[in-house]
Parts: C-alpha cells; sequence; structure tokens
C-alpha cells in the first residue's frame, strides 16, 4: 500500500504516522518549505513567538499521544486565559482554565517537526493536479500511489479533487482570516496572572493576546517582554490587505493602553497574515468522504478549528483509507 498525503500540518502528520503504522508506505507533500502549516514560529536572537495556533490542549483526545511523543519538551502552561473588554481584565472561565494547555519552548512548530521524524516528506513540493497511471493509480508530482488524503483547506482540496475528475461538494466550507503580530520591547513586563487576554468583544480588533514569556520561561531575552496579538474576524477581513504600519498602529496602541507607557513602541515586529485561519463553517469528515472512494479528505475544515480536531481527522483518514484499500486494492 503507498499512500500520498497532500500537507504536512498536523493533520497530514497524524495521517501519515497512523498509516505507517499499519505498514503502509507514505509520501507527503508539503507546499511551504517547512512542516508545521498554520502551527508557524517565528524566531529570532532569542526571541520566539507563535504566529499561528497558539496552545495545544488536548482535551481528552489522541492529541495526547503526540504530546506524549514529545515527553519534557512539552511543556504545560502555568498561567491562565483572562478575558478583556475596554481595558477591563477580569478572569476567565474557570472551567477552561482547569483544562491543560502545552507550548514548546522552540516554539509550537516543534510538535510538528517531532511528529514528521522518520517519515518521508517532500517540502517545497506544490502539487496542483492528481492525476491517473495507465493501470489505475493515483499520480502525484509524476509518482504512483494506491491513495492520496488531502489535508489542505478545504477550498483548496476542492480543486485538487477536480483535477482527478471528483466533483463532490465541499462548497459549504468556509474560513476565516486572521492577522497575527509578534511585538518585542526592551522591558520586563511585571508578573501576572494570567498568561494571555481574549477579548469579550468579537469586533474588536485585538480578539487575543499572548505574553510569550509568560506561556513559556525562554521565549525572550532577559529583561525584555514578547506579545504575540492575533485580530478578530472582522478588522481581519478589512484591514488584511492594509499596510503594516496601520496594523502595527492599532496593535501597538493597545498594548500601551493596557500595560502603560514604558510600552509605547516595540523594538521590532513581525506580520503574518493567514488568509484562511480557521473553519468557520465546515463539512464534516462523513460527508465530505461519502463517495467511497480513494481520495480521502481530512483537516479541521472537516471538524472543528482546533489542533486536536485537526488531529483526530487524520486519524479518521488514515482509518478509512486502510479500509478502503482493503477493500479494493487497486
Amino acid at each position: 500500500m503507498r499512500v500520498a498525503i497532500v500537507g504536512a500540518g498536523i493533520a497530514g502528520l497524524s495521517a501519515a504516522r497512523a498509516l505507517r503504522q499499519e505498514g503502509a508506505e507514505v509520501v507527503l507533500f508539503e507546499a511551504a518549505e517547512r512542516v508545521g502549516g498554520r502551527v508557524a514560529t517565528y524566531a529570532r536572537d532569542g526571541w520566539v513567538a507563535d504566529m499561528g495556533l497558539q496552545t495545544f490542549t488536548p482535551r481528552r483526545t489522541s492529541l495526547q499521544e503526540a504530546l506524549d511523543l514529545a515527553g519534557e519538551e512539552a511543556v504545560e502552561i502555568p498561567g491562565d486565559i483572562y478575558l478583556q473588554e475596554d481595558g477591563r481584565v477580569v478572569p476567565g472561565s474557570e472551567e477552561r482554565n482547569r483544562e491543560p494547555r502545552y507550548t514548546f519552548l522552540e516554539g509550537n512548530h516543534r510538535l510538528l517537526e517531532i511528529l514528521a521524524q522518520g517519515l518521508e516528506v517532500r517540502l517545497s513540493a506544490h502539487v496542483d493536479a492528481i492525476g491517473r497511471t495507465r493501470s489505475g493509480e493515483y499520480a502525484v508530482m509524476g509518482e504512483p500511489f494506491d491513495g492520496v488524503i488531502l489535508t489542505p483547506p478545504l477550498p483548496d482540496s476542492a480543486r485538487l479533487l477536480e483535477t482527478a475528475g471528483d466533483r463532490r461538494n465541499l462548497g459549504g466550507a468556509s474560513y476565516r482570516s486572521c492577522i497575527s503580530v509578534a511585538l518585542g520591547y526592551g522591558k520586563a513586563l511585571s508578573p501576572r496572572p494570567y498568561y494571555a487576554l481574549l477579548s469579550l468583544n468579537r469586533m474588536d480588533p485585538v480578539l487575543w493576546l499572548s505574553i510569550e514569556q509568560f506561556k513559556c520561561a525562554g521565549r525572550c531575552p532577559e529583561g525584555s517582554s514578547l506579545f504575540v496579538v492575533q485580530t478578530g474576524p472582522s478588522y481581519s477581513r478589512s484591514h488584511f490587505d492594509r499596510p503594516d504600519e496601520d496594523i502595527l498602529r492599532v496593535v501597538a496602541g493597545r498594548i500601551e493602553s493596557l500595560f502603560g507607557p514604558d510600552f509605547e513602541e516595540p523594538l521590532w515586529h513581525h506580520i503574518v497574515r493567514w488568509k484562511r485561519s480557521q473553519p468557520e463553517r465546515v463539512v464534516l469528515f462523513d460527508n465530505a468522504n461519502a463517495n467511497g472512494g480513494r481520495l480521502v479528505v481530512a483537516g479541521d475544515g472537516t471538524l472543528a478549528g482546533r489542533a486536536e480536531n485537526a488531529y483526530e481527522t487524520g486519524k479518521l483518514a488514515a482509518r478509512l483509507m486502510l479500509e478502503r484499500l482493503r477493500e479494493s486494492p487497486a
């Protein structure tokens, strides 16, 4: 059994590991120059900022097995998530704050690197079509495969399906965009009981604010502070193509208003724009894969926009692929 997986993010790596455990030969094709997808880390001169997914929260799912694989590299976050609105900061949900959350000193991408160990991953490999060989196998970048698992955002997977003559309906899926901003300051922030603030107002430009050195010690040089801001859906949509200076003005202004004049001007900033950050409307896994073929669709767009759900869909995709290959190996 030889299976191609398009995308080496959480879902793709989860599927690959599950297939390999069953003896399948697996090749992952990743368009980017690194594994991880939306699990992305920006590092510079002793600063480490998570620009995509912020934490891993297993919530009694199979994601726990990945964290167990990481061993002591997985760091449980000590602080809570508080809520903020109009400058007021209040404690968050006690129930949600009891849920263990994890991160990595080197950045959250480290877990994806661990999951990729021992797997055949082709980086900078942009798959733009899925063909067929004369013997009926699938062809991905000129290589034959018995089956293909697609893990990109669903609109991209739908386009790949069309190239294979598969017109299943994934049109119900939609994604929201997000602008992620890291800001480094040459001043240490005094201790807080929280490591992150979540806005109560979904229309707030600053929906999420993480204090990286409170999330994980060692994320910035001593005597410094590092924040990561992720903008809300409405602001992200309306400002996605605006100049960096416009976005920085709003984000840095909020940090100053929350933490005082010592945080008026960052030493540096870094901005990442995520066109498809999280699914707003999903096409459930069973519906996306109802046709019975050996082209299987996975990813958070088939369940919900959390790391543990993406990981779970990878395992579901591997299980379904094995069933279909055993039913119809040719």
